[in-house]
């Protein structure tokens, strides 16, 4: 066909594809090298949007672990300065009731020195006697006109109960309360088991003081007492016995010294016990606990767990639990009270005592501090487990994290292992049951004192600002997406196009729909 053309037809086409076919070669290859420039133009930009989020997110957990060594030296400042708010509390507390029974003490003494004490006695022993062995009658009330009235103002004036006087044969010859146990004989009658007999037999060692027990005479209520012996001079000047001053002591003086809470807060509180053949007991009241069962006299079996090994006989500081399981700061010593096997302790809840309330604020400290930066949650938890502070106080607040009901949660497993390490740990983002079952974090670090673990600081996070970070569209147009896979190829952010399956949540839910099994994803893992 071409050779019957013409020549001028054979010459048009010839030129046509000198023309053309170059043409056509460069503009496919300039278009080649075009499509691979867009394409390395767009890879480069993903590569910088995909840099850029990693950095962000690298910063971002970063920035966790630097407000987690934070918050953690800011917990230790506090638990230290709780401690010596109480260490002091307890020393003016010991301060206060060792010095209220030394002026009983002083008051007993001045009492015995008293002249006219000591006339009183002889002169209410011979009334007795001259009144056929009673009291109350004729040669009593003569007595009782000149003493009574002088008694009666140094008992009032020193807070005792009562004050007695028993002659040398062990009867009470003077009450100044004039109660059924005047009149009494403390060897023989019915006085002779209480703690007044004891009293008097006691009586040749000069001062001294009872224990609080239950004393019949007067319905069975608790009283100590202390006594002294009392003399006269006979008619050669020397020193005749002629019976004892005893002293009732009720629990109404020491009560006022140890009810004193200023500073203490809503849980704290300084409470005395003693220890005796048949047990510990309370050695003032304790109003904090127990809904008004500890008082004073009754067995502090209900607060063993805050006492146990304070009467080795020397001071001390923990953090223990109570019988209701919340943890307690803890501070005792022994107290000097006339040979009285007593301590004083000095107890708060941990979470009142290491978190302020902030002044002015309904918030306390860390509340105001995990609300600033964003958590989720703040959790203080002790090394044996148990979570006394929270800040949302959801299902996890009150538990045992270690061997608990969410001992296998994310919180549980970085706790764990930040006990185990002695250091600080971060979680894998899990669905977390106390939060609803929302994805969840946690930055978990230890608090050490010398070489011990006195409390772990957990820092609750969700994936709100990792979603922040990688769902910014800057670089990526409407079907550009960058997205967070975990080792088990499941979602660590949401994703932007799949939100039904690809989301954390949906993805830690349904493995089987939400996992990214892609070759890239693949390939990054």
């Amino acid at each position: 066909m071409f050779r019957n053309m013409r020549l001028g037809a054979k010459l048009i086409i010839t030129f046509l594809c000198v023309g053309v076919i170059p043409l056509a070669v460069v503009g496919g290859i300039s278009l080649k090298n075009a499509s691979d420039a867009l394409t390395s133009q767009a890879f480069d930009a993903l590569e910088g949007a995909a840099a850029m989020r990693k950095a962000q997110i690298e910063a971002l957990f970063v920035e966790g672990v630097k407000n987690m060594e934070a918050i953690s030296e800011t917990v230790a400042i506090l638990r230290k300065s709780a401690m010596e708010k109480m260490t002091v509390a307890q020393r003016i507390k010991q301060a206060q009731i060792e010095t209220f029974f030394s002026e009983r003490r002083n008051n007993a003494e001045v009492l015995s020195k008293d002249a006219l004490v000591g006339e009183a006695m002889v002169k209410f022993d011979s009334a007795f006697r001259a009144d056929d062995g009673k009291v109350g009658g004729t040669y009593y009330s003569l007595a009782a006109i000149k003493y009574d009235a002088s008694i009666k103002h140094f008992q009032i004036q020193y807070g005792f109960d009562d004050v007695y006087l028993v002659n040398n044969d062990g009867v009470v010859v003077y009450s100044a309360t004039k109660g059924p146990d005047q009149g009494e004989n403390t060897l023989t009658g019915s006085l002779k088991d209480t703690p007044l007999a004891a009293c008097f037999k006691g009586v040749s060692q000069g001062l001294a003081i009872t224990d609080f027990s239950s004393y019949e005479a007067a319905a069975g209520a608790q009283f100590a007492f202390m006594w002294v012996p009392l003399f006269r001079e006979d008619m050669r000047g020397q020193r005749e016995a002629v019976g004892a001053a005893v002293l009732r002591l009720s629990p109404k003086g020491i009560n006022a010294v140890m009810g004193q809470r200023e500073g203490m807060g809503k849980s704290g509180e300084s409470f005395l016990v003693a220890k005796s053949e048949a047990g510990v007991f309370f050695r003032s009241d304790l109003k904090t606990m127990g809904e008004g069962k500890f008082v004073l006299g009754q067995s502090a079996q209900g607060v063993a767990s805050l006492i146990e090994g304070v009467f080795s006989g020397t001071s001390g500081s923990d953090v223990r639990s109570d019988e209701n399981g919340n943890m307690n700061l803890v501070v005792y010593n022994p107290v000097n009270i006339g040979g009285l096997k007593w301590v004083l302790v000095t107890k708060m809840l941990l979470e009142e005592a290491i978190v302020p309330a902030v002044e002015g604020k309904d918030a306390d400290y860390l509340t105001e501090y995990a609300g600033a930066y964003g958590y989720e949650d703040l959790l203080l938890i002790h090394p044996m487990g148990k979570a006394f502070y929270s800040v949302k106080k959801k299902a996890d607040y009150g538990t045992d994290v270690l061997a608990g009901p969410y001992s296998s949660s994310a919180l549980g497993k970085a706790a764990k292992e930040a006990i185990k390490r002695k250091k600080s740990m971060m979680s894998d983002i899990e669905l977390y049951q106390p939060s609803g079952n929302e994805p969840a974090a946690f930055f978990v670090t230890p608090l050490i004192i010398a070489e011990r673990i006195e409390l772990i600081v957990a820092l609750q996070i969700g994936v709100r600002d990792i979603n922040r970070i990688m769902q910014d569209k800057a670089g990526l147009g409407k079907t550009g997406d960058t997205y967070l896979v975990g080792q088990d190829g499941l979602m660590r952010s949401d994703s932007t196009l799949d939100k039904a399956h690809h989301s954390v949540k949906e993805s830690l839910k349904d493995a089987s729909r939400g996992k990214a099994d892609t070759a890239a994803s693949r390939g990054g893992l």
